[in-house]
């Protein structure tokens, strides 16, 4: 058992690559920036809502009043500072833990208010990882500024990914252990699946917003839903197979399926998910990449001669 562990720990603490955790950082902090910015209109009217629907949670669950409209202007325009900083890989060990920090007290905030976005946890975890990580060693500014000079072990570079990968996978199980926990077999054997898309079919054309075609029109077809129940499930419990290398794709294939299925159903997206950032911890980025610019070099390289070549003609 004590080699067993050894050998976890070893591997769980085997290096990688800095440039892996610097496109990680870049990927999850751009979409994180860009989230909160493209809903800055919508953090902003919280300050002009009634004061009995504020539901404090998280790190405001000590906070008894609403912030004001300037408050939450200062926290955008900071969250705003920090977080392009952060992107850029400039003095991350201060605009990294800062950005995470703003990230957290701003995702916090807009919760508290009845709607719990559930969809923004994992997103908000994994920026947390990467703070408290040295992902600004590479592809950033501060790596410029170092002009290449090693910061830190290799090790540093392994465990952040890894522990976001691990993340990822616990959030996926405990998704179905809860499922299971409040539904039992009956998740699969009844008809809660197919409940759940009525009920939000139903809201949606009651408050006129924007339903699924493709929901009610397999209401009439139980089986459907029984179907998407197991898939759910077997997606779920078996997250813990992005570990194994030979099953690593097809589950993260099945995972990305299932979101988008959820949005095809009940239109509801979970961004991070459909566009795959959860499941870039289990990926080599760092080689994807350099394959990319290699292409863009050759291309670059080629096109003035093509371009003499064809004046020529």
């Amino acid at each position: 058992m004590k080699a067993a562990m050894r050998a976890a720990v070893e591997r769980y603490y085997r290096p990688l690559p800095p440039e892996r955790l610097g496109w990680l950082r870049i990927v999850v902090f751009g979409y994180s920036l860009l989230y909160v910015l493209l809903q800055a209109r919508m953090f902003l009217d919280a300050a002009g809502f009634p004061p009995e629907e504020y539901r404090p949670v998280g790190i405001f669950s000590l906070l008894e009043t609403q912030l004001s409209g300037h408050a939450l202007e200062a926290l955008l325009i900071a969250f705003a500072a920090t977080g392009t900083m952060a992107l850029a890989g400039w003095r991350f060990t201060v605009t990294g833990p800062a950005f995470a920090v703003l990230n957290l007290v701003l995702l916090s905030y807009r919760n508290s208010w009845g709607y719990i976005q559930h969809g923004e946890k994992l997103a908000a975890l994994h920026v947390l990882i990467l703070a408290s990580s040295r992902a600004g060693d590479a592809v950033s500014i501060d790596a410029r500024a170092r002009s290449g000079d090693a910061a830190a072990s290799p090790e540093s570079y392994g465990w952040p990914v890894r522990l976001m990968a691990v993340v990822t996978a616990l959030s996926y199980v405990i998704s179905a252990v809860t499922k299971l926990r409040y539904s039992g077999v009956q998740w699969i054997t009844s008809d809660i699946v197919r409940n759940a898309v009525g009920w939000v079919a139903l809201r949606n054309e009651v408050l006129g917003l924007p339903s699924s075609p493709l929901g009610p029109l397999l209401l009439q077809v139980s089986w459907v839903f029984n179907a998407i129940a197991v898939f759910t499930l077997i997606v779920e419990l078996g997250a813990p197979l992005a570990f194994f290398r030979t099953l690593r794709t097809p589950w993260i294939l099945a995972a990305v399926m299932m979101h988008w299925g959820i949005l095809a159903l009940m239109l509801i997206p979970f961004p991070y998910h459909l566009l795959g950032i959860p499941f870039l911890p289990f990926v080599a980025m760092e080689r994807r990449f350099a394959q990319s610019s290699e292409r863009v070099s050759l291309i670059a390289r080629r096109r003035p001669f093509r371009w003499k070549l064809d004046h020529g003609d």
